[in-house]
């Protein structure tokens, strides 16, 4: 027995523009999936660059604004009674407690 077997193009060009096609198509897809993936990058750099920006600005103002106004009013001189304690106090005595602010 003889088997005889032959790849001709003109006879199995079908075939091969099937396989073409789906290469093509495969292609594509991974074009495709390569431009998404593109896009997810620049998105997340874009997100990474705000909310380094949002970073940078909150930390200025911590040095320019709120670090200096908590000095300052940390080293303002302080009356040396409120007026709360002393009304506090003054009502205390008043009742007839025997501390201050009980």
């Amino acid at each position: 027995m003889l088997t005889l077997s032959l790849n001709l193009p003109w006879i199995n060009g079908g075939h091969y523009r099937d396989d073409l096609r789906r290469e093509e198509a495969q292609q594509a897809a991974a074009e495709f999936e390569l431009k998404d993936y593109q896009a997810g990058l620049r998105e997340e750099v874009h997100e990474l660059t705000v909310m380094i920006d949002a970073a940078r600005r909150e930390a200025l103002l911590y040095r320019d604004e709120i670090i200096p106004r908590s000095h300052r009013r940390w080293k303002a001189p302080r009356p040396r009674g409120s007026r709360a304690r002393a009304a506090s106090a003054t009502c205390s005595t008043r009742a007839g407690c025997c501390s201050k602010g009980g």
